[in-house]
């Protein structure tokens, strides 16, 4: 199971100040994160802004990040700007909330017919890859392109993307964005998953963030 890391530079940081604060606007106040060498020294500025993602504790890592390397760096809160929120708040929020999803949703009796190499079997080896998923890829997100329905089994594919800001499996942060494919199959009984089938794009989503050189068709 990969394990994740809470942060590239530690919030508490004696060379840096970083602080939340509020900006005027003509809609109202917009909250961000600044972090910025203590020494005064400033290379620039620089805006780190998420399409979908609240203030979480990566996105000010991110911020403190650049303040190391000399910027001020701004992080805007686009989400809570827009009336929106951040769902999860982090990998470890989202890991709580996969293990009550799969108390109540997922049989104890829960079989995988496709589960990947280093994961156990059942509901376990389900709550870990995703507890894995999640840990790599804090700001996942998944479009349902088709699904369909018949008898007990429901089939979905899905577009999944994401960016792997924190180790996977066996791979370090990359930075990464990868966008690739799944196919799930799922047999429901008594209101629960019983049963998984799937098929992930997996060799696309590693060439993608660089794990697997992309072969050169001559």
């Amino acid at each position: 199971m990969a394990q994740t890391v809470d942060n590239i530079v530690d919030p508490n940081d004696s060379s840096l100040t970083s602080e939340m604060v509020q900006f005027p606007g003509p809609a109202g106040n917009v909250s961000a994160y600044v972090s910025r060498p203590k020494d005064g020294k400033n290379l620039g500025t620089v805006v780190v802004i998420h399409e979908n993602r609240g203030l979480v504790g990566h996105i000010k890592d991110v911020a403190r990040h650049f303040a190391k390397d000399g910027l001020a760096a701004i992080a805007v809160d686009c989400m809570g700007r827009i009336g929106g929120s951040d769902k999860w708040n982090g990998s470890d929020e989202a890991t709580k909330e996969i293990q009550k999803v799969n108390g109540t949703m997922v049989a104890e009796d829960f079989v995988e017919h496709d589960g990947l190499p280093g994961f156990p079997a059942g509901r376990e080896g389900l709550k870990q890859l995703f507890s894995a998923v999640l840990g790599g890829f804090p700001d996942l997100r998944a479009q349902v392109e088709d699904s369909m329905a018949q008898g007990d089994k429901v089939m979905l594919r899905m577009t999944w993307r994401g960016t792997q800001t924190r180790p996977f499996l066996f791979l370090p942060p990359s930075d990464k964005e990868a966008t690739f494919g799944v196919i799930d199959i799922v047999r429901v009984a008594n209101g629960k998953l019983v049963e998984h089938w799937g098929i992930t794009d997996q060799l696309s989503a590693f060439q993608q963030l660089g794990a697997i050189p992309v072969p050169a068709f001559q």
